[in-house]
């Protein structure tokens, strides 16, 4: 099995999961190295992913940016507290990791630029919408 990257601290994953009514993915806040196979996640109590897992769901991967490249971590998920101590609207979740998959950017930065360009556009939009609701009605 490939070595997990390191990320850096608080950054955002997308855990996804699979049952009988299709896959469903969830953004996760912080995931944290716990071991050299062991991930640690923390996810919304309210969502669908933990409900799954509360239902017998194990299989999980999880997406993230590591070291300016995408990974994604495949393994067994298990709720470990439901709910954390220390916020009562989120579950720990272990991901112990069975698979590492680096997706690494052949393109010299190009997975940097594209990102950035996504964000331009994004504010794009953002000022569009504003802009456009405060244009007077036509009429």
């Amino acid at each position: 099995m490939t070595a997990l990257p390191h990320w850096p601290a608080g950054a955002l994953a997308v855990l996804a999961t699979s049952a009988d009514d299709g896959p469903y993915a969830e953004v996760v806040h912080g995931p944290v190295r716990a071991a050299s196979d062991s991930v640690l996640l923390s996810v919304p109590r309210a969502g669908r992913t933990l409900a799954r897992l509360r239902s017998g769901t194990r299989d999980a991967a999880l997406a993230l940016m590591a070291a300016d490249a995408p990974w994604t971590v495949r393994g067994r998920a298990r709720i470990l507290a439901d709910p954390m101590a220390a916020d009562g609207e989120f579950a720990a979740v272990e991901l112990t990791v069975t698979a590492v998959e680096g997706h690494p950017a052949t393109d010299g930065g190009g997975l940097e630029r594209r990102g950035a360009a996504l964000g331009r556009l994004a504010v794009v939009r953002l000022r569009c919408r504003a802009a456009a609701g405060a244009l007077p009605a036509e009429g």
